[in-house]
């Protein structure tokens, strides 16, 4: 059970990896022990005669090389910076993880007030799936609130943050049409979501096969958007088509927008061998189709989409 569970973590380890920056923003306790744990689970799932090995080649057991662990530096919204203290068991995911926060300014008193409630939000989750992402996102969207909260009523003095001026220097606008082999992982979907939300961009996903992703706004978040997406592991990923628009104000950046949010869409999915999802091609052509995007089902599909009669008579 132990093996099945490192591989686990050793496979959201490697997404969170791609998402955030390893220079500043995660940093692992110790590198030696991922690279020792990779090491042993390459021994464990060597085969022989179709069986699973159950010993490693230097006779270590899983256990004997450590505990991932590794912490997150993040800043908020109002640029706050939030330590997070990640240490996972062995048998994570089907246990829950040891998660901690640190955040400068606040007294000892209201850090434990702030770890209780983490703690809270953790036996909530889901048992058994991944959950680091989910954890992150949770001390993301609650922090600044708690802090502020905290902040006036028990007189702890936090130095509020420097909010710089909404800059016009940069208004180019940019729509980005992504093609997946296929996108299955929960993880990743919500990732996907959360990066478009986090970015200031719109548009839609698509899970199933094949994955379907459109990012839309400003130009830098969406380079932003696509380098950090397609550094994940991917069966196959590729950018099949880029618009670029200029504003003149901010009034017509918005107006420029095809999507009012973003978000994943779903169209009459089908399964197919194995955990395979099909889409309904037919309601995905309508949906670009009313939006004006009717061409871009052939750059997905190489196939003409058929219109629908109303519009034909």
């Amino acid at each position: 059970m132990e093996e099945e569970c490192l591989e686990v973590q050793l496979n959201e380890l490697d997404t969170l990896m791609s998402i955030f920056n390893c220079d500043s923003e995660l940093t692992l306790d110790d590198p030696s022990v991922v690279a020792d744990i990779r090491t042993s689970l390459g021994e464990i799932l060597r085969t022989k005669d179709g069986h699973r090995c159950k010993g490693q080649a230097d006779g270590r057991s899983a256990r004997q090389h450590g505990q991932i662990g590794f912490t997150m530096k993040l800043q908020t919204e109002n640029e706050h910076t939030i330590e997070m203290i990640f240490r996972l068991p062995l048998t994570y995911p089907k246990s829950a993880p040891d998660v901690s926060i640190r955040v400068s300014g606040l007294s000892r008193h209201n850090h434990q007030l702030y770890n209780e409630k983490l703690q809270s939000f953790i036996r909530e989750l889901r048992p058994e799936e991944p959950v680091i992402y989910e954890i992150i996102q949770w001390i993301r969207e609650t922090s600044d609130s708690f802090i502020e909260e905290y902040s006036n009523s028990c007189g702890v003095t936090v130095k509020p943050p420097n909010i710089p001026s909404a800059s016009m220097d940069n208004l180019g606008f940019s729509r980005l049409w992504i093609y997946s082999h296929h996108i299955y992982n929960k993880m990743k979907r919500k990732s996907i979501v959360d990066l478009a939300n986090d970015l200031g961009l719109t548009g839609f996903s698509v899970p199933g096969k094949p994955g379907i992703i459109c990012v839309e706004g400003n130009q830098k978040n969406s380079e932003d958007f696509w380098q950090k997406i397609r550094s994940m592991q991917w069966k196959k990923i590729s950018l099949i088509h880029r618009e670029d628009l200029a504003a003149d104000d901010l009034t017509k950046f918005e107006e420029l927008r095809a999507f009012h949010d973003f978000e994943e869409k779903h169209f009459d999915p089908r399964t197919g061998k194995g955990r395979e999802v099909h889409m309904d091609l037919g309601l995905l052509f309508q949906f670009l189709q009313e939006r004006g995007f009717s061409n871009i089902f052939q750059m997905y599909f190489g196939i003409k989409g058929r219109e629908s009669e109303q519009d034909n008579c």
